[in-house]
């Protein structure tokens, strides 16, 4: 009797189970996806990243799509049976035109949707910016990027993304950064049009270690001396070699290059020695990480003549600016006062 029953409950289990089989064979979607729709329709060429709404019926999760040539599938987000959400880019080079789509299931089956989906010309935005200040010092100065340069051909500009090269990003026209530590970051701007098009730019600069009060000091004061020393050979060396620490921005450096080649000048036609002495230490009145002001020496110039050993003395006090441009600091403009 008992295995009467066992047989009996086994014959109804397997029955189940080879009905459901047969349940899930005939149920199982063998059909092709079959796409009706897209939304948006249309992208224009450039477009990044757009999200396209692909409608219609047979979809399978894995599901792939084919825009054709020029437009790149980033993903497929299968919603259901009858919905997903494609997310492509568009080439700026891609051809214009109508486009059908061409769609395949997990189960490998392919259909192709004439005519659901279209490109239509567009110029990709043009990036560009300025940063102020062009170099500066890791927490402190505050970089301004200024994108107001950029521009769209055929549309406009719809969004400012940055990328501060230091793992910080930002979002605007006109954005300020303050870098943590030294470094030569690279800026990246990418802009978006009214189409989602993009265009990119970049550009590297130098932070400089924070500010350092002493170090900055020592570095002028080097440079003011080093000047003097090499002054004193002035009938050898050339005169962009003298005044090499003069900043190309100041008119102090075209200035004293030709009080230079003035000199030059008469040591060739009478030749003469010249020694500074200095009669005090370099001092600077104010300083800031960008400016140094009120840099001054007191010197005692000596000039021999060679040919019958004339001597003259000239006491002058040297008043100097310097700069911190493009990672360094530069002396600038200067005045003299006569003793």
């Amino acid at each position: 009797m008992r295995l009467k029953t066992f047989l009996m409950v086994f014959v109804i289990i397997m029955g189940v189970l080879i009905i459901t089989a047969c349940q899930n064979k005939i149920t199982a979607p063998k059909l092709p996806p079959d796409i009706e729709e897209t939304e948006p329709n249309t992208a224009g060429q450039g477009a990044a990243n757009q999200n396209i709404n692909v409608q219609g019926k047979n979809f399978t999760p894995n599901m792939k799509l084919d825009f054709g040539d020029g437009i790149d599938v980033s993903q497929v987000d299968v919603k259901g049976s009858n919905s997903a959400t494609a997310t492509i880019s568009v080439d700026p080079q891609a051809q214009v035109g109508p486009r059908d789509i061409t769609a395949q299931n997990s189960l490998e089956f392919t259909s192709v949707g004439k005519g659901l989906f279209s490109v239509f010309p567009n110029l990709c935005p043009v990036a560009s910016f300025t940063v102020t200040p062009s170099t500066g010092y890791a927490q402190y100065t505050h970089f301004i990027f200024d994108a107001s340069s950029s521009h769209d051909p055929d549309g406009e500009i719809s969004s400012y993304s940055w990328d501060y090269g230091d793992g910080e990003k930002g979002e605007g026209k006109i954005v300020s950064h303050v870098y943590t530590g030294e470094g030569n970051p690279e800026i990246v701007l990418t802009v978006s049009d009214n189409v989602r098009a993009i265009g990119t730019t970049s550009e590297q600069i130098y932070v400089a270690p924070p500010f350092n009060v002493d170090e900055a000091e020592k570095i002028i004061s080097e440079m003011v001396i080093n000047f003097f020393r090499m002054f004193e050979n002035l009938a050898y060396l050339d005169a962009d070699e003298i005044i090499r620490d003069f900043s190309p921005s100041c008119w102090g450096k075209e200035h004293q290059k030709n009080t230079i080649l003035g000199l030059q000048a008469q040591y060739q036609a009478e030749p003469f020695t010249i020694k500074v002495y200095f009669l005090s230490d370099v001092t600077i009145g104010h300083l800031s990480p960008t400016h140094a002001s009120n840099i001054a020496i007191t010197t005692k110039i000596v000039t021999v003549r060679k040919s019958d050993g004339y001597r003259s003395e000239t006491m002058v006090t040297h008043i100097y600016t310097a700069i911190f441009e493009g990672g360094r600091w530069w002396l600038c403009d200067y005045s003299l006062h006569y003793h």
